[in-house]
């Protein structure tokens, strides 16, 4: 009894997904879904998923242009977040993951790689003033070697840990150095 129950919805699964389309072939083609939850897929279909390249408008006012295989967001895609901020890049299973360029809605910006939807590794975080951080990023913080430049002229080059200098490291001011030594979560020490 289960078998038959099992192969009657995958028999009637591509048929419940025809019965969303509200607008050409959403088993093989292009189509236009409408979720009974709220939200409207417009793009290509292969076997009753989305797959290829679709438009997503989500029910909390988010909108996704890109690649999807399966169901989930997958290489090249940008979102339009509800609250303003804008993601170009890469993704991976629904997740932001690789090369990736986000723009937050007060004007900063970060540009550089995702992993699991936060920023790590070698990227560029600029600050809507002009100040901006070239460097390493873990878990979306400055951390590891990093440069900071400040509208004022000055840099620092050096080590970061948790968003703070860290470790050893030299401020400039334009080719003239200020200070060199160490410094530990954020302050000067020698």
């Amino acid at each position: 009894m289960k078998v038959h129950v099992v192969l009657l919805l995958l028999f009637l699964s591509p048929i419940l997904l025809k019965a969303q389309c509200i607008e050409g072939n959403c088993l093989n083609g292009k189509g236009t879904y409408e979720f009974p939850e709220g939200g409207k897929y417009i793009g290509e279909f292969k076997k009753g998923q989305l797959t290829g390249n679709g438009e997503m408008h989500f029910k909390d006012g988010d909108i996704y242009y890109g690649q999807w295989i399966d169901n989930q967001r997958t290489g090249k895609g940008k979102m339009k977040f509800a609250n303003g901020d804008v993601y170009l890049g890469k993704w991976e299973n629904n997740i932001m993951n690789g090369k990736g360029r986000m723009v937050y809605a007060n004007r900063d910006y970060y540009d550089g790689i995702w992993v699991k939807g936060i920023p790590q590794g070698e990227g560029k975080f600029m600050f809507r003033d002009g100040e901006y951080y070239e460097g390493s990023f873990v878990n979306g913080l400055f951390d590891g070697r990093g440069i900071f430049y400040y509208k004022d002229g000055k840099r620092f080059e050096g080590f970061w840990k948790d968003g703070k200098r860290d470790g050893k490291g030299r401020l400039y001011k334009d080719s003239k150095t200020l200070q060199t030594g160490e410094w530990q979560a954020g302050i000067y020490i020698e």
